[in-house]
């Protein structure tokens, strides 16, 4: 009861948008915060959450709890992503008490320690996360079709040949793909 209270109060801080929240035992609740009150999507957690991961980092928790089925989402995904980007001041703790100065400013006062130690924790998810959509040349951004019987390794190697080609990079000179996740 308790756990799904906390729930509640988390997401009525959404703004702009109207959707219901199914929990695991069946209870639903309707957050509605904007004027429509159609709703637009719906979620449904499968099992109950740790609200203490989910209070430190509430995007990247519930996007977590949804690849790994613990949530499931009724409707657009792309209503769900978009009220999501829309709110991420309002859902996370304490977010809205910085200006982007004041949070650019505290970037740079991090150590490079804490620096890696923030960049590990975003993305170093490990190589098993990665083999399940990418094929061997591990290449993060979007790969080049020629036709539609290319692999994903093929279309990856002739999107790099199509940059080198544009780029006419000197020898010596290099590309780095740093993708656009």
């Amino acid at each position: 009861m308790l756990q799904k209270k906390l729930i509640e109060k988390f997401l009525n801080r959404v703004e702009g948008s109207t959707f219901k929240v199914i929990f695991w035992d069946g209870d639903s609740v309707l957050i509605s915060n904007g004027e429509d009150e159609e709703v637009e999507f719906e979620i449904i957690f499968r099992q109950k959450l740790d609200l203490n991961e989910l209070k430190d980092s509430p995007q990247l928790k519930l996007g977590e709890a949804y690849m790994e089925g613990k949530i499931d989402l009724k409707g657009r995904l792309r209503d769900v992503l978009q009220t999501g980007a829309k709110n991420i001041d309002n859902l996370s703790d304490g977010a809205s008490d910085y200006s982007y100065e004041e949070f650019m400013e505290k970037q740079q006062t991090l150590s490079r320690e804490e620096q890696e130690a923030g960049v590990r924790n975003h993305y170093d998810l490990g190589n098993d996360f990665f083999d399940l959509w990418h094929d061997d040349t591990r290449t993060y951004s979007c790969a080049y079709f020629q036709s539609r019987d290319d692999s994903l390794k093929d279309a990856q190697l002739q999107k790099t040949d199509h940059i080198l080609k544009k780029l006419n990079l000197a020898p010596g000179e290099r590309l780095l793909d740093i993708g656009c996740g």
